[in-house]
């Protein structure tokens, strides 16, 4: 791959496999697959953190609304883009593509609201982290969030009707 100021392919890939979470979500997997017993130690503390994670996003992202000037969010360039892919786009895809291939059931509905639901909380943190535009990550979560207040009972409904 180019290097100088371009990333090295490899090094990427080496980044990308060596996260924290794609760790855990193998070790995870190796546990549960091999139905390997996790003592109590260590289950009941992983459970509590677990427990933490909807009320600890839900508290990242009313901190992003309280700080965002809402007035601003209209004129953040790439906004517009982000927030049709995100909650237009991929649930419309989605959609296409389980009616092409005749999916139905609960399973896919709930994969499919899921498409449909705001960007995480976490995407600003990742973009500070990675040292990208904070505030248009912070900007999507806020703006993904209030506009998806319409958009996923609208998929919901359209679910309902069609598969």
């Amino acid at each position: 791959m180019l290097k100088g100021g371009h990333t090295d392919f490899l090094q990427a890939v080496r980044t990308i496999a060596t996260t924290p979470v794609l760790l855990a979500v193998a070790a995870g997997l190796i546990l549960y697959l091999g139905q390997i017993p996790v003592p109590e130690l260590i289950q009941s503390p992983l459970a509590m953190i677990g427990d933490m994670n909807t009320p600890l996003s839900m508290f990242i992202t009313g901190m992003m609304i309280a700080e965002s000037d809402l007035k601003l969010l209209p004129s953040r360039k790439g906004l517009g883009t982000v927030l049709l892919i995100r909650l237009a786009v991929i649930p419309a895809v989605c959609f296409l593509l389980y009616r092409l291939l005749q999916v139905s059931g609960i399973t896919a509905q709930v994969v499919l609201l899921l498409e449909a639901c705001p960007c995480a909380a976490i995407t600003s943190v990742f973009a500070l982290q990675f040292g990208h535009d904070e505030q248009l990550a912070a900007g999507t979560v806020v703006a993904s969030t209030l506009f998806s207040i319409v958009t996923l009972p609208l998929c919901a409904l359209l679910l309902d009707i069609f598969l």
